[in-house]
């Protein structure tokens, strides 16, 4: 194990509906420690810190120290204050101090953002860009905002709700309450009922009915590209980074950067890049590990394992 002086290894959290993802980042960029665990709709906040705890334990015993913990919450979260606000994919999260209850449990220092925001976080250290406006794609919509190198909180930490952005004001129901949310209408979710699918089954419909599947992608992806004109109009900066698994498919992919040019102010458009993001799989758990060396002032915290 390194000295306290040279240990920067943090864990990174990214907390999803299915799934929790626990991975270790060493000082040099690499991850060293990677697991899941299961998650669920009925998943508490309880049930969280018991999970957290189980993973520094495992991270601990397979890497050695940590020095920090961050956090991914599918939901709106109050960074500053360690606070989780509410969430539509998890049931019982309301002003929940997370961080204060994680550093509880394990003596560690914590900090926490919304699961896109530590996704962008994670691109950082890939891009010469130091600002971007980071679009996630996969069952739902997401969005962040980097700012001169770091991701942007705005003035409650609740900034990048771009999945909320109303394209249409009697439009489908959102799970946010409101109508005619980007989200339903460019996800992966919304995508699969428009279709007719199970939830799940895109993949599997796009091998059996290429052309169909292809007019759907083009579709939803063209919508997205819509609203991200707006934001290009309002943030005119230089990249739009993409990430998620829609991002990957070409057709939804080329859709929105077509849409969002077309429809972009010409000037703007001509000086702004789109690229995929290159973070991979662990981008919310590994920029949730970047989060954690931020918040680890403090030497590290030798912990016993359990």
């Amino acid at each position: 194990m390194g000295s306290p002086e040279s240990n920067v290894r943090s864990l990174g959290i990214d907390i999803g509906g299915t799934k929790l993802l626990a991975t270790v980042l060493e000082a040099d960029g690499t991850t060293s420690f990677s697991r899941k665990y299961p998650t669920g709709r009925v998943y508490s906040p309880s049930d969280c810190v018991k999970t957290i705890r189980q993973a520094v334990n495992d991270a601990v015993t397979q890497t050695g120290d940590v020095v920090g913990i961050g956090i991914g919450f599918p939901g709106l979260v109050d960074p500053r204050s360690g606070t989780v606000r509410s969430s539509v994919i998890l049931n019982g999260w309301d002003n929940i101090p997370l961080t204060s209850l994680v550093t509880a449990a394990t003596g560690l220092p914590c900090g926490i953002d919304n699961d896109v925001n530590q996704a962008a976080r994670a691109e950082l250290p890939v891009r010469d860009a130091d600002s971007f406006f980071f679009v996630a794609v996969g069952t739902g919509i997401g969005g962040a905002v980097v700012l001169d190198g770091k991701v942007w909180p705005g003035v409650s930490g609740l900034a990048g709700e771009f999945g909320h952005i109303c394209i249409d004001r009697e439009g489908d129901d959102c799970i946010c309450g409101r109508r005619g949310c980007v989200g339903p209408y460019s996800g992966g979710e919304g995508i699969e009922k428009r279709l007719g699918i199970q939830p799940g089954t895109l993949a599997e419909f796009m091998q059996s009915n290429p052309d169909a599947a292809n007019n759907a992608l083009k579709e939803a992806g063209s919508t997205l590209g819509s609203a991200i004109a707006s934001v290009m109009n309002v943030m005119n900066v230089g990249l739009i980074v993409l990430g998620g698994g829609l991002a990957m498919l070409e057709p939804y992919r080329s859709a929105v950067e077509t849409a969002a040019r077309s429809e972009a102010f010409d000037e703007i458009e001509a000086d702004c890049k789109f690229e995929v993001s290159s973070a991979g799989y662990e981008a919310g758990a590994n920029g949730a590990a970047l989060q954690g060396q931020e918040v680890a002032a403090t030497p590290s915290i030798k912990l016993k394992v359990a």
